[in-house]
């Protein structure tokens, strides 16, 4: 946040991809330039009371079902994260084991697949 302070106005808008991003929102406010924060985590409740606290606080999430938890703040935007699923074949006899790329948290609940499997 310090080097943005000292670097305010040299760039056209940043984009914060910080986990906890909603911590850069009391900043943006003195800033000249704009910042846009893609929410990787889920919206939990003391992040929601957060964006509440702002009128438009220029929040990209990666799901529109990230946002259930706090409907009522004005986001930017859904980007999904990107997979080219033309890259992956669909196999009806797999091997056994199980792959799971991304950020392990017990949120994303892969005990679920683990089971399933």
């Amino acid at each position: 946040m310090d080097f943005i302070s000292k670097n305010d106005g040299k760039f056209d808008v940043i984009f914060n991809h910080m986990r906890g991003g909603y911590l850069m929102l009391p900043l943006a406010k003195y800033l000249k330039n704009p910042i846009i924060s893609i929410m990787h985590l889920p919206i939990f409740n003391e992040v929601g009371e957060v964006l509440k606290l702002f009128k438009s606080p220029n929040i990209i999430t990666i799901s529109n079902n990230q946002r259930k938890p706090v409907p009522k703040v004005k986001y930017l935007a859904t980007v999904y994260n990107g997979i080219n699923i033309s890259e992956f074949k669909f196999d009806d006899k797999p091997e056994d084991y199980f792959l799971f790329i991304g950020a392990m948290g017990e949120y994303k609940t892969p005990h679920l697949a683990i089971q399933a499997g």
